[in-house]
Parts: C-alpha cells; structure tokens; sequence
C-alpha cells in the first residue's frame, strides 16, 4: 500500500526527510517506530492513529492507546485529547484512574 503525500512536512517532522511525494505506508510506519523509540511524541501519537485505525497494522486499540498516553505524557495536546477522549468514553479501554482525566481534561477545552 503506498499514500500520496500532499504535504511532506508531515514526513519531516519525523524522519527529517522529504525527497519523496509517494511513499510506502510500511516505511511510514517504520519511520514512526523510529521515531517513537527515540521519544518524539509526533511519531508516537501518529503510531496510536495508525494502531487505533488500522492503516498499514492491524488495529489494536491497546497499542493505539500505548503511544497516544507516551506522547500526551510529553505534553503534545493532540494526543492528551486522544487519551481524554479514550478514558471518557471508554473506547474499548478498562477505565483508569481518574487523575488522568482530570490531567488530560485542561486540553480538550
């Protein structure tokens, strides 16, 4: 599966490169796990996108989850609102303690 890449920012942002306009979900991803080994909450939370929607990886709502809290843990507000939202709803996630929520909630305003 390749995506068109319409704005290669995004891909910078990540692996510091943006030479090319196609490019192979699986090396997206292999990017994101990259870049979320070495703490970049932007890989990270990109990673819960593709683990929470399936695209290039099977869904798995756990690991989506995994990235969206280390990233949200490094203050990126996108992913503290994945996580708000998550725990809210319950979306398929044991609900936790509800510190969390309220930590989280400050961002979704």
């Amino acid at each position: 599966m390749s995506i068109q890449v319409e704005n290669s920012q995004h891909y910078s942002r990540i692996a510091g490169s943006t030479s090319t306009t196609i490019i192979n979900i699986k090396s997206v991803i292999d990017l994101c796990q990259l870049g979320a080994k070495k703490g970049n909450p932007y890989a990270q939370y990109m990673l819960g996108l593709y683990y929470e929607n399936g695209v290039g990886v099977e869904a798995n709502i756990q690991k989506a989850l995994g990235f969206y809290e280390r990233a949200a843990d490094q203050g990126y507000s996108k992913a503290r609102s994945k996580v708000y939202t998550f725990y809210e709803n319950g979306s398929e996630v044991k609900k936790k303690i509800r510190e969390k929520i309220e930590l989280y909630k400050g961002d979704k305003k």
